[in-house]
């Protein structure tokens, strides 16, 4: 055991549902605290319980950098980061930008001494952004995915329990309706194939639960990952994890992530999303087995273990 107190911070409520964010915090504290004392913390705002509950360790984790505002409220020691994307930089309105307190959080994300990036992507988007961060101090480690969990299922068994046609081809959407998610490919797509899209509890089958999702990624045939902007996109790793193949938008970190688990297209021609979905229908066991191989790439086991890594540069 690394005798070394850490304080990790999560954004998220403790209460929170599914998100990529929450996976990553939820899995980060699982695989780290029997390694080392870890001390898990939950955001409560920029506001005078804040302060009063702020808490360090020898190190302190902000897991993602919507928390750098804790650094406006106190000086924090031998600080660690997680950059997960910079959505909030390049694509926010300045209504969102008040309301997610983006004006606030950007000034000082360059103030902190080591960071996190989930991909290769983000790691130069935050070199390139922010100059006063040092090369050395930014350290890429990927996402994970649980293979207790995520791993192929009957597709028979897990199409009868979301009461889906044994017949039909199915593709799968899981996301947000921000702008940048490029949900209006999905949309055009939907006159030729059954799309389904369960993000945040939207569309016919509403809010599925984490453990859930593994028949739902085994029911369908190809999953849609249209986005311009993700800096690593965990539905779609754990998609791949299903032995689901993937069309994902050759943007920003879907090319690194994806990688020989599925096909890249322009985020913008629906003939071009038309032509990977059909690529991969043509002969859909070599791609899914493509998938399987390209997920085991991502595990939370190395991801946690490489962040201890970044946590014993303080010793």
């Amino acid at each position: 055991m690394v005798n070394m107190k850490v304080a990790q911070w999560d954004f998220t409520l403790e209460e929170a549902h599914f998100s990529g964010l929450r996976r990553y915090t939820n899995e980060l504290y699982n695989y780290t605290s029997p390694k080392m004392d870890i001390e898990r913390y939950f955001y409560k705002g920029c506001n005078l319980q804040s302060l009063t509950n702020y808490k360090s360790g020898d190190v302190t984790h902000l897991t993602t950098q919507s928390l750098a505002i804790i650094g406006l409220l106190k000086r924090i020691k031998n600080s660690v980061m997680t950059v997960e994307d910079l959505t909030q930089k390049h694509w926010y309105t300045t209504k969102e930008n008040i309301a997610a307190k983006w004006f606030l959080n950007e000034p000082i994300l360059d103030a902190f001494d080591k960071y996190i990036a989930i991909s290769e992507y983000t790691r130069t988007d935050l070199l390139e952004s922010y100059k006063k961060i040092a090369d050395e101090d930014v350290t890429t480690i990927h996402l994970g995915t649980d293979k207790r969990l995520f791993y192929p299922r009957n597709k028979e068994e897990s199409r009868k329990k979301f009461n889906l046609d044994q017949d039909k081809i199915y593709i799968l959407v899981v996301s947000s309706d921000f702008p940048w998610k490029n949900l209006k490919i999905p949309n055009e797509l939907s006159s030729l194939y059954e799309i389904i899209n369960v993000g945040y509890g939207r569309g016919k089958l509403g809010y599925v639960k984490d453990e859930d999702m593994p028949y739902l990624y085994s029911a369908c045939d190809v999953f849609l990952a249209p986005s311009k902007a993700e800096g690593f996109c965990l539905p779609a790793a754990e998609a791949m994890s299903c032995g689901l193949p993937v069309v994902a938008s050759d943007a920003t970190a879907l090319p690194e992530i994806v990688g020989s688990g599925g096909l890249l297209v322009n985020p913008d021609d629906v003939k071009d999303w038309q032509w990977g979905i059909e690529e991969i229908l043509s002969n859909p066991l070599p791609w899914s087995m493509r998938a399987e191989e390209q997920a085991s790439m991502y595990s939370w086991e190395k991801c946690a273990r490489e962040t201890i890594n970044v946590y014993k540069e303080f010793e």
